[in-house]
């Protein structure tokens, strides 16, 4: 369950239909937006970092949890088509106001890119084996305390299995386990600041 608004909502209903017809529709399922939404709005976040935008679906989950924590977020996409696209649905759905669309990859983009506030949420959700590039480019760009969220762990296990081993042994990330929503995410906890040791999830769910 979400807290979409009506427009919102609207919108996300016809993106979700429209992309068991549309092969470029390289969206999250319902589920997954709806989690994602949920853990933005509870942990905080006022700040996010979305790479990988396609049609705009995590995009206005992201952006309308951003809005309830009265935030702003960046979202970065390779291809013309989809932010053009991207940009018509995130206005309909009444939020493209708190939104910054980028076109280009994302490690290049992200070299100019000063946000307002650091990062304290990052959305992992394009070419999988860049993942690395891409957290390098925006690790400098990441508050102290944020969650880092990469989608496909279920669809892409082999692709990500790096990338994961990667997170979940980082000296500065504390927490880093799949939810099993979707086509699965991988949500990590990273920390800075204070003594680096491996928590439960739980336990290091804590923003604060």
């Amino acid at each position: 369950m979400t807290m979409l608004s009506p427009a919102a909502e609207k919108v996300a209903r016809r993106l979700d239909e429209e992309a068991k017809s549309k092969d470029d529709a390289w969206q999250i399922p319902a589920a997954e937006a709806a989690a994602i939404h949920q853990i933005v709005l509870a942990t905080g976040c006022r700040s996010v970092l979305e790479i990988g935008v396609s049609y705009g679906f995590s995009t206005l989950h992201l952006a309308h949890a951003v809005r309830l924590n009265k935030g702003t977020m960046h979202a970065i996409d390779a291809s013309e088509k989809k932010i053009s696209a991207a940009r018509a649905n995130l206005n309909e759905a009444g939020v493209i106001d708190i939104v910054s669309l980028h076109l280009g990859r994302a490690q290049d983009v992200l070299r100019s890119l000063v946000p307002r506030m650091p990062f304290d949420c990052l959305f992992i959700d394009a070419v999988k084996d860049e993942c690395f590039d891409y957290l390098s480019a925006a690790w400098p760009r990441l508050a102290e305390n944020c969650i880092i969220l990469t989608d496909n762990t279920s669809t892409h296990p082999e692709e990500l299995k790096p990338f994961l081993e990667h997170l979940r042994s980082h000296r500065e990330v504390i927490a880093s386990h799949t939810i099993d929503i979707g086509n699965g995410f991988e949500l990590s906890i990273r920390r800075t600041g204070r003594p680096q040791k491996r928590e439960p999830l739980h336990q290091a769910w804590s923003m604060g």
